[in-house]
């Protein structure tokens, strides 16, 4: 008959050699984490980004060719073509503006719409939408119809927007200002 005594020594005799298998290597991994410096963590997030946005730029411009549009790119990398002018004046940080929008992605698939949630009304340079969309504003006269490309980071970046858009998303939206709204 066996006793608990040895059945607990047995317990703690395997608990301890599974303990210092597990660890074999711990210190060499220990050792490399801590010689990584923040400075280089940084660099390899930079050097990472700069690859996506290259990526993403290439995706563009694939389908910037399949368009006969005459785009024009800001430094930011938006990409834009005011297609229709309208006589209104131009819009400036702080105005307030209602819009007719459809945001798709480049497959054309509609993620949001006016005709499905209602005008988008936003304050120029304030209001939580996406930067892309306030960058192009102030591009924009009331009335203007224009076809929009987002970098991803202009639109819904690294994390999507948590429903319908992926994270690294770039998005395509068409888009015409109503009117400066109250």
């Amino acid at each position: 008959m066996i006793s608990k005594g040895t059945i607990r020594y047995g317990l703690f005799a395997s608990f301890w050699v599974l303990s210092l298998l597990s660890c074999t290597g711990c210190e060499e991994r220990t050792q490399e984490y801590q010689e990584q410096s923040p400075q280089s963590v940084d660099e390899q997030l930079i050097e990472m980004h700069r690859k996506n946005v290259a990526v993403e730029n290439e995706r563009i411009e694939e389908f910037l060719k399949t368009q006969t549009w005459e785009s024009l790119s800001s430094d930011t990398g938006l990409r834009y073509w005011i297609f229709e002018e309208g006589s209104g004046k131009p819009v400036f940080e702080g105005d307030r503006i209602s819009c007719e929008y459809e945001m798709k992605f480049l497959d054309g698939s509609v993620a949001y719409s006016s005709e499905a949630n209602g005008l988008m009304t936003f304050t120029v340079g304030q209001d939580n939408v996406v930067s892309g969309l306030h960058e192009a504003a102030q591009l924009m006269n009331v009335g203007d119809r224009a076809e929009l490309i987002l970098p991803s980071r202009l639109a819904f970046g690294f994390t999507g927007d948590q429903v319908k858009i992926p994270g690294n998303t770039p998005l395509w939206i068409s888009i015409h200002i109503k009117e400066l709204a109250q």
